[in-house]
């Protein structure tokens, strides 16, 4: 439930954000990716760089780690990556640069 609450803290002022970022980083590893992954999509639509930034490698993590080729989300987060990729502006352009290298190693033909 945490990935929701960064979502509904985004836009707001104050340290909560902050707060929830750190513990998603602390707890990542435990997390239903599954579950997850709509919401880290929508993370990478947040003005902040740094929740893209974040939501980008937990993309990345869960694409590793539990998402099929081909699937839905697999064609969800690849699009999402892609989208991010295409700015020229963009401040996690090379971020997604190299999510996108990593998850095409493992999944080379749909790359």
């Amino acid at each position: 439930h945490i990935i929701p609450q960064i979502m509904s803290a985004s836009y707001q002022s104050g340290t909560q954000k902050w707060v929830l970022l750190g513990l998603l980083n602390d707890y990542s590893d435990k997390l239903d990716w599954q579950n997850q992954i709509p919401y880290l999509v929508k993370m990478c639509s947040d003005p902040d760089p740094i929740v893209i930034r974040r939501a980008i490698g937990l993309l990345k993590c869960a694409t590793l780690e539990s998402v099929v080729e081909g699937s839905i989300q697999c064609d969800a987060i690849l699009d999402t990556l892609m989208k991010l990729n295409s700015d020229p502006n963009s401040l996690v352009r090379k971020d997604a640069t190299t999510a996108l290298g990593d998850i095409g190693q493992k999944f080379p033909s749909t790359i």
